[in-house]
């Protein structure tokens, strides 16, 4: 099964992370506390280059595991439908530019982890809730598990 474009996005380059915070901020949007610790970990890294990337939105349902399955089984059921993790930075690069998100729906952004403050792996999502249009964090452990329903953005190779 291969899955459509779901959005092509200009990964834009920044000077600091602060550049990258305040761009966020300007575009209407909010940042947790979760989402920061990831932002300033050490293992964070910003696009040096401006790419353009074609990402795709799939559930665990769509991979073939509608009750769901551990994060590494989705990753690797995604790897097998020509789908990858993106760069670390398209979760915020995403919630900068995804302005008419729907109200209710929240996207995990699957990259290589980044560990927060307490060294635990996560990775962004992308949500918009009753508080406006959010950048979070979700766990990223191998094990973790999540349902069938949840959505997850991933990149096509080019």
């Amino acid at each position: 099964m291969s899955f459509p474009t779901w959005r092509t996005l200009k990964l834009r380059t920044y000077q600091t992370v602060a550049d990258f915070r305040a761009a966020i901020t300007a575009s209407g949007a909010k940042i947790s506390p979760w989402a920061e610790e990831l932002l300033k970990s050490e293992e964070f890294r910003l696009t040096r280059q401006e790419e353009e990337v074609e990402l795709e939105v799939v559930s665990n349902a769509d991979l073939g595991r509608p009750d769901g399955c551990e994060f590494q089984e989705t990753v690797r059921l995604a790897a097998e439908r020509g789908l990858y993790p993106c760069p670390k930075d398209t979760g915020p690069q995403l919630r900068e530019a995804y302005r008419d998100q729907p109200l209710g729906e929240w996207l995990i952004v699957v990259s290589e982890p980044i560990s927060d403050a307490d060294g635990n792996p996560g990775v962004f999502d992308v949500g918009h809730g009753s508080a406006g249009r959010l950048l979070c964090r979700d766990y990223a452990d191998p094990a973790t598990f999540g349902d069938g329903g949840l959505r997850f953005v991933f990149r096509r190779r080019k």
